[in-house]
């Protein structure tokens, strides 16, 4: 969770994220923002994390931190630290390394413990694989490797425990700064691929039609895609009856009129309280 306050002129206003889309419409009215697609303002306070202080008297898009927010919930609390830890030795400032650092935390290993060798190498080959079978290594393996990498003295001491980088894993660009990569953090219907002026933006529905509208860079590829120059649309991702709705799609050629159906079938499972409708067992 991150707990900022932001400021636009004499408003503040305190944003706990992740939040909702509807959640952060209604504190940015407290702000009097009128601007739907530019979402940076100024930080007056950062509350917690106190790591993520390097946040504070900056201006920030609040849809990237509240990105990060997402990703960082899925963390447990070693990976938290781990994040921490990366992220201070490196030095990242920018929430766009932070958000690229929630996907590359292989390339950093965080031994807090150091009673037992074995423990250490099998940490720091899970880190490195993301993974292990009870049958990959036997316990002597895990303890040479944990040997080595204590004595290879590469390892920074930090506030979290002893950092090692991981210089054979690429740290890759996930996120460039424009477009958030594919994650599923709330319930979604389909996953829309959208080319547009060398862009590829992945709206999931269903989604408000503020942040619909910033993704697609403007009402006109919102409303009228097919007119629009250089403008391709395509389902690329679908829980169910996909065939429905890309006829929907093609017919209306609107991506309103798409993401108000996804809207109204999220609105009919919640107000009746089911987990599915009749048309989930159709065939794509």
């Amino acid at each position: 969770m991150i707990t900022v306050t932001v400021q636009n002129h004499s408003h503040f206003a305190a944003f706990t994220l992740p939040c909702s889309e509807n959640e952060m419409e209604k504190k940015l009215e407290e702000l009097d923002r009128w601007d739907e697609t530019n979402f940076t303002l100024f930080v007056d306070k950062v509350s917690e994390p106190e790591e993520l202080s390097v946040l504070q008297d900056r201006f920030i898009d609040l849809d990237e931190v509240n990105y990060l927010a997402k990703r960082m919930d899925s963390f447990d609390r070693n990976e938290k630290k781990q994040f921490f830890a990366a992220a201070s030795h490196c030095g990242f400032m920018q929430v766009k390394d932070l958000i690229n650092l929630t996907f590359n935390l292989s390339c950093f290993t965080l031994v807090q413990d150091l009673s037992s060798m074995e423990s250490v190498g099998r940490l720091h080959q899970l880190t490195l694989s993301g993974g292990l079978g009870e049958e990959d290594m036997e316990p002597s393996v895990f303890a040479k490797i944990g040997r080595e990498l204590l004595e290879s003295g590469r390892g920074k001491v930090t506030e979290y425990g002893i950092l090692f980088v991981n210089e054979e894993i690429p740290f890759d660009e996930v996120y460039d700064g424009q477009v958030f990569p594919e994650y599923y953090y709330e319930n979604c219907l389909c996953e829309v691929m959208m080319d547009y002026r060398e862009r590829r933006n992945m709206p999931i529905f269903p989604v408000r039609n503020r942040p619909l509208k910033k993704h697609c860079g403007g009402w006109e590829v919102l409303i009228f895609p097919a007119t629009a120059s250089g403008c391709s649309i395509a389902i690329s991702a679908m829980m169910y009856a996909k065939s429905f709705f890309k006829k929907s799609l093609r017919m209306r050629g609107c991506l309103c009129s798409m993401n108000w159906q996804r809207r109204s079938v999220i609105s009919i499972q919640r107000n009746n309280g089911i987990s599915w409708l009749p048309w989930q067992n159709w065939q794509m």
